[in-house]
């Protein structure tokens, strides 16, 4: 824009005014390239801050099946184990003295098989003979079917006795690691006292939310967790809800993926979902902040100008941050990005 010099003091002042004037026309018009949003209501997620307690998905009681001594113990709290591996063993003294005893009565009883049964050989002979009758050979085999049916009794109760022996072994159920281990070596105990109690693999989160949220907390739900080995927040979701309020609280419990290595019982920091509202915001970059208060360009007919907002938090959307605007905007204000 060229302007013709002024030659008079109030010509001087008309060309100040109007070189005032252009210059302001020039910066009301935009930098050139910016870019425009068209501001429209997004939805937005509340989130609570809460804290989850460590729970094992599953806990499992290894019980002894005998009453006796613990004469062998394998695992400590913490240690590790695999389904199958034997993790103590409980012995009765009595079974040792029933077995002497099954034994004697086996051999007692296979003698006195083994007798009859050469009696009923020699008395088949004399009756082929005609020394003695048929009674006497029917008398004898029937004997003979006595002793073997007491011999296949005392056998069967040995095996029996077998495998009350080898339900003295304490298996573990299931993977996973060791909670407690409330018994030591030469610790009697009854059947079905428990010998350890074992922590299932994987771990889950138990959250207790004010009764307030027990109508918006729903199965599915996305949790944040904040703790993690890498440091970095990670998504869960809401695998249960209880049906049984406790002490005014909800019970809700909530998995993810690769959770890591936790303390059973320890605190860890989340965050719910706790309803949605409409918010009004811009980005990080359209705000610009001068003596305590923020502005906001905006495009008007034929002006650009600044106006004073009120901000608010900061909002994670898949566009990047953006500030929630409180005040100072309404839904259809265009706005001048930088």
């Amino acid at each position: 824009m060229i302007l013709p010099a002024p030659d008079g003091p109030w010509r001087a002042r008309l060309f100040r005014v109007a070189l005032a004037l252009a210059i302001a026309s020039v910066a009301c018009s935009g930098p050139a390239g910016a870019a425009d949003l068209t501001l429209a209501p997004v939805e937005v997620t509340d989130w609570k801050s809460v804290y989850a307690t460590v729970e094992p998905s599953v806990r499992v009681s290894a019980r002894a099946r005998n009453a006796g001594t613990v004469i062998e113990l394998s695992v400590d709290e913490g240690s590790a184990v695999r389904q199958g591996d034997r993790i103590a063993r409980v012995l009765d003294e009595k079974l040792a003295l029933r077995r002497q005893a099954l034994d004697a009565r086996i051999a007692a009883t296979a003698s006195e098989a083994a007798n009859i049964e050469s009696e009923v050989n020699r008395a088949r002979q004399l009756f082929a003979r005609g020394t003695i009758s048929q009674s006497r050979i029917d008398q004898l085999e029937t004997q003979l079917d006595v002793a073997r049916g007491s011999l296949r009794a005392a056998e069967a109760e040995r095996n029996v006795l077998d495998q009350q022996e080898r339900e003295g072994d304490v298996i573990a159920a299931t993977n996973g690691r060791v909670l407690s281990v409330p018994v030591t070596i030469g610790s009697v105990i009854l059947p079905g006292e428990t010998v350890a109690e074992i922590a299932e693999d994987g771990f889950l989160l138990r959250l207790q939310l004010p009764e307030r949220h027990a109508g918006t907390t729903r199965q599915g739900d996305l949790v944040r967790i904040l703790a993690s080995t890498e440091g970095t927040a990670r998504d869960g979701r809401i695998v249960k809800v209880y049906p049984e309020l406790q002490q005014g609280r909800v019970i809700a419990d909530a998995a993810a993926e690769s959770l890591g290595d936790f303390f059973v019982g320890e605190r860890v920091p989340v965050e719910i979902g706790t309803g949605k509202r409409t918010v009004l915001a811009v980005p990080v970059a359209a705000l610009t902040t001068r003596n305590g208060l923020d502005y906001v360009t905006i495009r008007q007919p034929g002006a650009v100008g600044e106006v004073v907002v009120q901000r608010g938090s900061v909002l994670a959307t898949p566009e990047g941050d953006q500030v929630e605007i409180l005040s100072g905007l309404t839904a259809g204000d265009v706005v001048v990005l930088p």
